[in-house]
């Protein structure tokens, strides 16, 4: 994804340890081991979801995510949450709920981190 900062990255500190319900995986985007990106629904609530935890919350409020989703990044500098899905576990009627679907890329499997999305990268625990 390629999103406008809306936030100082100086004001934004990410914990990666002792988030209840994930592993953090690595600064940036989330991809599978092959490099590929996953679908998935960005949660878009500027100034609601400032940690990982609301991002989770809002994740798991997701139709099953919590039983299909693989992970998120979340970016406070970018002020973004996005909610992971292995290629095919969209929710049918993700378009009429979410700000933003995409279903069109093919990571599958397990996680890792790269590209030069600025966030940090977590996977279901």
């Amino acid at each position: 994804p390629s999103l406008t900062p809306s936030q100082s990255p100086s004001a934004c500190i990410i914990p990666t340890t002792g988030v209840t319900g994930l592993n953090y995986i690595g600064d940036n985007d989330c991809q599978d081991i092959t490099g590929k990106v996953y679908d998935y629904v960005q949660v878009d609530e500027a100034g609601v979801i400032t940690t990982v935890a609301a991002c989770y919350a809002k994740c798991n409020d997701i139709v099953d995510w919590a039983n299909v989703g693989r992970g998120l990044v979340f970016s406070c500098a970018l002020d973004v949450c996005l909610c992971y899905f292995d290629d095919g576990g969209l929710p049918s009627n993700c378009a009429n709920k979410y700000h933003q679907c995409e279903s069109s890329n093919s990571g599958t499997g397990a996680m890792s981190a790269g590209g030069s999305y600025n966030g940090k990268c977590f996977e279901k625990a």
